[in-house]
Parts: structure tokens; C-alpha cells; sequence
């Protein structure tokens, strides 16, 4: 009903409904979750959508499940924070790698990279960097030209220069 609700752009009614079902003692699934957060971020309700994302923390491993965690990093993207949208990606990819051993690959980092250094809003650009080395993936080409894209547009021309020099074989791409 709250995804019919939510697809519907009928927010008010999905977040109405949601209401009522915590009301009533219903047990919140992973669908349930997912369904109601874009309807957080229509309304520009992020205090609701932070209640609902402490109660996936809490509860029977919800916020472990794919359709959460994106619904999640989404409503806070589009919201416009998009720090706390890193933050869930990054706490999502711990876990997973805790609980199951997958890992973000270097394709999702690549994808993710100018996104992050394109927003002013997200400020702790360096900790990509940081989060690239734990993962193991500081010496994949295409990680390593995202990075050094990223840096120029912080205005660390020399972290940069670096990261180029730290290459040890550098095909007519990087030359």
C-alpha cells in the first residue's frame, strides 16, 4: 500500500499510512522501509526518515538489506545531504564486508568518486581517498584517475602529481 501510495507521488498518504501501521504494533519489513522513504524526501521530511533509519539499525538487520540501504542513501542524496548519504554507503559497505565478506568494487568507488567531489555539501573528500586505500584499490588505473581528478578540483595539484608519479607503469593514457 505505502509503495503504491509512494509511486503514486501521493507522499502524504504513503507517510499517513506508515503512521498508522506503527501505530497498530505492525512489524516494519525491508519492502515497508523502502517504500516509505522517498516519500521522506518529497516532503522534505528528513527528521522522519532519520527516525525510520535508527529503527533499521535497531531491527532485525534491516538496514542490511539492498533495498533499505539504497532507499536510504538516496533520500538523503536527494535531500540534499549528501554526506549522510556517503555515510551509509560507507557504514552499508563495512558491514558488508564484515557480515559477508562482499566488497564495493572498484567500478562503484569510480562511480562514486565525482559524484562526492562535485557536491559542495559533502566535506570530507580525502576520506574517499582513505576508504580507496583500506579497500585495496589505490593501484587500479581507473581509481587512480578519479583520484587524481579529484584532487585539482580541491586545489591539491600536488597530491595529484603524487598519485601520477606513484604509477609505476604509465601507458600512453596517463603520458
Amino acid at each position: 500500500m505505502i509503495s503504491s501510495f509512494s509511486q503514486s507521488d501521493r507522499f502524504s498518504e504513503a507517510l499517513d499510512f506508515f503512521r498508522l501501521m506503527v501505530l497498530k504494533g505492525d512489524e516494519l519489513d525491508c519492502f515497508t522501509i523502502a517504500s516509505v522513504l522517498p516519500s521522506c524526501s518529497h516532503l522534505e521530511r528528513l527528521d522522519i526518515g532519520k527516525e525510520i533509519h535508527v529503527y533499521a539499525l535497531r531491527n532485525n538487520g534491516l538496514i542490511e538489506n539492498s533495498f533499505v540501504g539504497k532507499a536510504l542513501i538516496d533520500m538523503y542524496y536527494n535531500y540534499g545531504n549528501v554526506e549522510g548519504g556517503w555515510r551509509v554507503f560507507y557504514c552499508i559497505s563495512s558491514r558488508m564486508i564484515e557480515v559477508v565478506g562482499l566488497l564495493p568494487n572498484t567500478t562503484s568507488m569510480v562511480s562514486v568518486m565525482p559524484a562526492c567531489v562535485q557536491c559542495e555539501a559533502f566535506s570530507s573528500k580525502e576520506s574517499i581517498h582513505g576508504y580507496v586505500i583500506k579497500l585495496g584499490f589505490e593501484e587500479n588505473r581507473y581509481v587512480q584517475n578519479a583520484l587524481m581528478d579529484m584532487y585539482p578540483r580541491k586545489g591539491k595539484i600536488d597530491i595529484s602529481e603524487n598519485i601520477f608519479n606513484s604509477i609505476e607503469d604509465k601507458d600512453k593514457v596517463f603520458l
